[in-house]
């Protein structure tokens, strides 16, 4: 009767309701591995077989996944239903919709019979009996009772409201911005529960980490607080909120904190390789992290960290806008006592408004400067005599109420009129001189601008103003920024895949701009195999303009097209999916450039009149990989540890760059998980002497290799000695235009071409293409030590030749002297 009436009450069915309900968000909350398994096994009925072939992963797999996400489950539910879940997964086929349906049923018959609670367990028709033929399929009697029990206390936790309940384990903790760590007292509730699931994981975890924190006198810190979560590789992810907690705590009397790794050992290998580690942690006012990469294969090893944490000023606050409302995002600058200037690195609030800071002793400067392009400005200033405080000290700035002045507001829309959400607006301030250029041309607006498009920060009339800041449009593609000079003109701009700008000028406190974008915009969900979004992986774009005139002139040669643009970073959505701003009439190849996933680009075409357009991308992963063994010795067969070198895959577009590695002591550099296949190795040899250059004391060397699957390659390099030729050329009467024309550099009787390039030592990163008069050129090939002779062919100049003394591992210079024909 209390079944029924149960039942019947509207209330309890409700409550009834939120039980169930209770159940399945909290699988949905859970990780994708886990979430997979559990769903499959409690909604759907699969058994673990079945589940291991739907997910073609391997059954023991399976059953780890579905005791550790019980676990997980039981920690995460009231008491009531998590006494549950273990029975659910007794019988093979009871599934927990299906049992909760047939209660519910027959607790309705009951309520029409007008039968007592006792025939809940005598009724022929009752639910334990459907439940235990459903689930004995040849099983003993014994199991026949238990299943029968269990349902029958799942009706009982499902329907009695005097059934004690636990407070729900708190949700996933809020988006980690960088360089933001939790505090002690969330570290502690967050350890709480996870301890409660790490007991019932294995008592040796094939994944173990250690973290050792340190003071930078190499002493052990204890009680240090300890925070470790996977986050989506890549710095366009890192502040999305992209990642999974993993575990927090505190190091123990010899400064170490353990835990293990293996929830993301489960994952698949795609997904494991578009993550990062990230391992932070903070002890008093002291903070720093640590990024570690995570492997290919899931074999068991060991990782290991280490942190030192330097001392420094903890500052908190809270940021809110003028209205009284928290603000999330916001960038915090540390304002330099000695300029006044913000500095370069930033951090950001939390989704609370939280900030949490550690600031380099001994100096934490003025003050802080706490910047939100959409909500305003403002200046935390410390109190007076901080600077002479002791490091390890914590300052807290409380409230700081972000003040809005100069205002442009506008909205970004396609041509189809629907707003563009989602999305990237650069606005940028304009001087005198290009506000000129574009009332003589309009379209100076829209052409590219050389340099940084980061946001920057200037002092001007008693504020910090923006003269450039980005903001992102909402979804029904609107947009604001504040914090502008309200004396300054502004384009608003954006930017489509092709770097190709759409831009509109405004005026703080103007009407409101509209930004017509007549583009195709795709959103592209990126996922592996398994269906799981992969939103670190390495994805590029190659764009193709058929009207280009260099592709038609290519496809006139009988020559494949070469792309017009290469895009490798894009602006996501709230779910980490990728977005394209196409223009119409382009083609696209977009893939992986990362040797994890099989080179299967998906084909697209920006058809005109098809404004929005959604696709996935689904990456597999590559299997076939072996390793290098690279060993460099000098002539007399000893290790050299000057040496850097470049692999670049002949069969893929594909990169290893170690040019600036320090060697180990013997020399020999191991390279694993390299992509099966042809590779193209650069051993630079020696010290550079000229960046950015790439010229090396010991020049270079070039060779081709194949590496096979699972076999390691060795190759044996020889570090001979050689010199480097630096040449400065004169003339009494300087080339046309001060370049000299058709140069050439010549070495020996055979007059063999010598490479060169111009560098100018007062501002290498920008040194001349052309050969300039009086910019020194630098032979790009290495030569042997001794006696050369060179000879150098200018236009309307005679041939000079000059004979050079060439020095191991140094670079010489010599003076020629340049005469007219």
């Amino acid at each position: 009767a209390d079944l029924a009436a149960a039942v019947a009450d509207p209330a309890r069915l409700a409550e009834s309701e939120e039980a169930f309900g209770a159940v399945v968000e909290a699988i949905d909350g859970m990780p994708l591995q886990y979430r997979q398994v559990l769903r499959l096994r409690l909604v759907h009925g699969l058994r673990n077989v079945e589940i291991a072939r739907a997910l073609e992963v391997p059954v023991g797999t399976v059953r780890a996944r579905v005791h550790r996400g019980l676990a997980r489950l039981r920690a995460a539910l009231p008491t009531g239903v998590a006494s549950m879940a273990a029975c659910w997964l007794a019988s093979e086929g009871a599934l927990l919709a299906q049992v909760r349906v047939e209660v519910m049923a027959h607790a309705a018959e009951l309520q029409a019979v007008g039968t007592g609670a006792a025939g809940v367990a005598t009724t022929p028709a009752s639910p334990l009996l459907i439940g235990g033929l459903c689930t004995m399929h040849s099983k003993s009697l014994v199991w026949f009772a238990v299943g029968a029990a269990l349902v029958l206390l799942l009706a009982f936790a499902m329907h009695n409201p005097a059934l004690p309940r636990d407070t729900p384990a708190s949700p996933t903790p809020p988006m980690r911005f960088r360089g933001a760590a939790p505090g002690a007292a969330e570290n502690e509730r967050r350890t709480t529960g996870e301890a409660a699931i790490h007991r019932t994981e294995a008592a040796t975890p094939t994944w173990p980490l250690i973290v050792t924190v340190k003071r930078p006198s190499g002493e052990p810190i204890a009680g240090a607080n300890v925070h470790v979560w996977a986050a989506a590789r890549g710095g366009e992810y890192r502040d999305t909120g992209v990642h999974d907690e993993l575990a927090s705590g505190r190091t123990a009397a010899d400064g170490t904190y353990r835990c293990e790794l293996d929830p993301i050992r489960d994952l698949t290998g795609l997904n494991r390789r578009s993550s990062v580690l990230c391992v932070s942690a903070r002890h008093g006012a002291r903070y720093a992290d640590s990024i570690l990469a995570l492997p290919r294969v899931s074999t068991p090893r060991d990782f290991d960290t280490e942190i030192v944490l330097e001392p420094a000023f903890r500052v908190v606050g809270r940021a809110f806008d003028s209205g009284g409302a928290r603000v999330a995002g916001a960038r915090i600058y540390q304002v330099s006592a000695l300029s006044g200037a913000p500095s370069e690195r930033f951090e950001r609030t939390g989704v609370d408004g939280r900030f949490d800071v550690s600031l380099p002793g001994p100096d934490p400067g003025l003050g802080l400067l706490v910047s939100h392009s959409g909500r305003g400005t403002a200046i935390a200033k410390f109190p007076e005599h901080t600077a002479a405080r002791a490091t390890d000290s914590t300052i807290d700035v409380g409230d700081v109420v972000l003040e809005q002045f100069g205002r442009i507001r506008g909205r970004v829309v396609l041509a189809d009129g629907i707003g563009l959400g989602g999305f990237p607006v650069l606005v940028r301030e304009l001087d005198a001189a290009m506000l000129a250029a574009i009332a003589r041309d309009p379209a100076v607006l829209v052409r590219p601008i050389l340099g940084n498009n980061g946001d920057r920060l200037q002092w001007s009339d008693g504020h910090f103003v923006h003269t450039i800041t980005r903001s992102f449009t909402a979804a029904d593609g609107s947009f604001c920024c504040v914090g502008l000079d309200p004396d300054r003109a502004y384009a608003v701009s954006v930017f489509d895949t092709t770097m190709q700008k759409i831009s509109v000028l405004a005026r703080p406190g103007d009407a409101p701009v509209l930004l017509t974008v007549d583009r195709q915009l795709l959103t592209l969900d990126v996922r592996d195999e398994s269906g799981a979004r992969l939103p670190g992986a390495n994805i590029a774009a190659r764009g193709f303009d058929p009207a280009s005139k260099r592709a038609k002139e290519r496809a006139a040669r009988g020559f494949s097209p070469e792309p017009s643009v290469v895009a490798r970073f894009y602006p996501t959505d709230a779910h980490g999916r990728r977005l394209l701003l196409s223009p119409f009439g382009w083609d696209w190849r977009i893939g992986s450039f990362d040797e994890i996933a099989r080179d299967e680009p998906l084909l697209h075409t920006a058809t005109a009149g098809i404004h929005r357009v959604e696709r996935t991308l689904v990456l597999r992963e590559e299997t076939r990989f072996g390793a290098l063994d690279l060993s460099v010795v000098d002539e007399q067969g000893k290790p050299w540890r000057q040496f850097g070198f470049v692999l670049r895959c002949l069969d893929r577009e594909l990169e290893r760059n170690h040019r600036r590695l320090i060697p180990p002591a013997d020399a020999v550099l191991n390279v694993r998980d390299l992509l099966a296949g042809r590779w193209q190795l650069t051993t630079y040899l020696g010290q550079e002497l000229f960046f950015p250059l790439e010229i090396h004391a010991r020049g270079h060397l070039t060779q081709e290799l194949v590496v096979e699957a699972d076999t390691t390659t060795a190759v044996r390099v020889v570090a001979r000695p050689a010199g480097v030729v630096r040449l400065l050329l004169h003339s009494a009467t300087p080339p046309a235009g001060r370049v000299w024309s058709e140069l050439r550099i010549r070495i020996g009787q055979d007059g063999v071409d010598l490479p060169y390039r111009a560098y100018d030592r007062a501002n290498p990163l920008q040194s001349p293409s052309k050969p300039r008069y009086g910019v020194p050129l630098v032979c790009g090939t290495a030569l042997t030590p001794g006696a050369h002779e060179i000879a150098i062919d200018a236009h309307g100049y005679r041939t000079a030749r000059v004979r050079v003394t060439v020095a191991a591992d140094r670079c010489v210079t010599e003076q020629v002297e340049m005469m007219r024909n």
